[in-house]
């Protein structure tokens, strides 16, 4: 039998994962600019990517970028990269819901998803 193609197809031998952030990026014309968590197993090169954009309903605990930890977790030690957003709903920013943008989440959750 043949090794996988793809680190991502072993799916039944984690790997020990790192996580970092927040990690800021500017986000000209955002009302904040967006914060992330990266998790991505220790080892491994070219490795699929995971946005992990979870819900539209409130936590009053944990934003996108502190949730869903043992989620994010799971595929990272399994050969993905997670990058985790913190979006302009999340109550953790504490923003205003009159700020331009922020009430449409809809429109700004797709926009922090694509790439600038």
């Amino acid at each position: 039998m043949s090794a996988p193609a793809h680190p991502a197809q072993t799916l039944h031998s984690p790997t020990p994962v790192l996580s970092v952030g927040p990690v800021v990026l500017p986000a000209p014309g955002r009302a904040v600019d967006l914060q992330v968590r990266v998790s991505a197993p220790v080892t491994g090169n070219e490795l699929p990517v995971v946005l992990l954009s979870h819900g539209l309903g409130f936590s009053n605990n944990l934003s996108s970028l502190n949730g869903y930890a043992p989620l994010a977790d799971f595929w990272a030690a399994r050969g993905f990269v997670v990058i985790q957003p913190t979006h302009l709903d999340s109550r953790t920013l504490n923003l205003d819901p009159d700020i331009p943008g922020v009430a449409a989440h809809w429109r700004t959750r797709a926009e922090d998803m694509k790439s600038k």
